[in-house]
């Protein structure tokens, strides 16, 4: 039980200390909390049948120069942020793809801290950055619960990026081509440290062992189908580092994101998405990754906000002791208001494959719910 009590302690401080300060939009500073907790139970399959929490509160913090009457179009931003529970993963389903998307441990730590400025058509962030905002992000298919739909596991399970739960140093820039077109390139750290040697990421070491991780991504928005809106993006990573003096590892990989409407009216709106990694086989464990899904918006009367979905994954593994893993996700996002959403969540994972080991299909239950002030 001491698990649960974390949470909702730090809710009650942060609505007390942080919300009142929110509403103030002549002030330089702005403040968010953001909380979002799983309770999954899974009935049958993976490793055994059992109940996990888990959770992750985040409190942000930004300082616009502008507004502070200093200097245009600059941003200081920090981001703390506390993750807490079980591993349901780790500990019942045994899959690879990764069923909830904030599994990560206990860990109290520094998740951002960096600057950001625009000129013109040009920004740049400089400073510790969780790579999955910019690059590699699906707008629409973010909402899903498992992780393979927010971020390709041909980079995440391939890499170690500078993604959740562990952020590097790194310096990004963005043109904005044309209103419809963004150019991104981004070099970061090639190897975040780990949390046995960086508990609160206060230590962030570069040097040519831990190498360099380069990133480029075109993102197009286009009214392709009779004015429905759609957005497409394709991209590149290639990452260098050292095992050892004389030997140098590199690595690299592709991925395409496509966001499409198909039915669009005042009431409702239906969507779909699919997305594509590719890495080297010999290199990876994860050389090809598919995922495609549908997104419904205000099919029921009276709820415009509500959202349900269903999406699939697959992820081919190059191991010869399981299958290919596949995951396939439906959920519903009930909106109480502004602030406080819940989301009941059904994941089917065909031959789950974490444990080097054949496990029998599972299936799992999930309630999500999340607090944005």
């Amino acid at each position: 039980m001491r698990i649960l009590y974390r949470p909702f302690i730090s809710s009650f401080f942060f609505l007390f200390c942080v919300h009142p300060l929110s509403s103030q939009t002549s002030n330089p500073f702005a403040y968010q909390f953001l909380y979002t907790g799983d309770l999954l139970y899974n009935a049958l399959g993976g490793i055994k049948s059992g109940t996990n929490y888990l959770g992750i509160a985040n409190i942000n913090i930004a300082f616009d120069t502008q507004k502070a009457k200093m200097w245009q179009g600059g941003t200081f931003f920090v981001n703390l942020a506390n993750m807490h529970g079980s591993e349901p993963s780790k500990n019942l389903i045994g899959d690879f793809q990764g069923i909830t998307n904030i599994e990560a441990g206990n860990h109290t730590m520094l998740y951002e801290l960096w600057y950001y400025q625009k000129i013109s058509t040009y920004s740049i962030t400089v400073g510790l950055q969780d790579m999955n905002v910019a690059f590699m992000s699906n707008d629409i298919a973010g909402s899903f619960i498992n992780s393979s739909f927010a971020l390709h596991p041909t980079l995440s399970h391939n890499i170690p990026a500078p993604i959740y739960p562990l952020t590097a140093l790194g310096v990004m820039l963005n043109w904005n081509v044309t209103p419809s077109v963004d150019w991104k390139i981004a070099l970061y750290d090639g190897t975040p440290e780990s949390f046995t040697q960086n508990s609160y990421n206060l230590k962030w070491v570069l040097n040519k062992k831990n190498g360099w991780l380069f990133i480029i991504e075109l993102d197009k928005t286009e009214n392709l189908l009779q004015g429905l809106s759609g957005s497409y993006k394709v991209g590149f990573y290639f990452r260098q580092s050292e095992t050892s003096k004389l030997s140098i590892q590199n690595n690299y990989g592709i991925y395409s994101i496509v966001n499409q409407q198909l039915i669009k009216s005042k009431a409702y709106c239906i969507s779909f998405f699919s997305q594509i990694g590719i890495a080297p086989m010999s290199l990876n464990i994860n050389p090809y990754f598919l995922s495609i899904g549908l997104i419904g918006q205000g099919l029921i009367h009276n709820r415009p906000n509500d959202e349900i979905s269903i999406g699939l994954a697959n992820a081919v593994l190059r191991c010869t002791n399981v299958k290919n893993e596949t995951a396939l996700e439906i959920y519903y996002v009930v909106h109480l208001n502004k602030t406080f959403y819940i989301k009941p969540d059904i994941q089917y994972i065909i031959h789950p494959a974490s444990q080097n080991r054949p496990l029998n299909n599972d299936l799992a239950a999930i309630v999500r719910f999340g607090i944005h002030l």
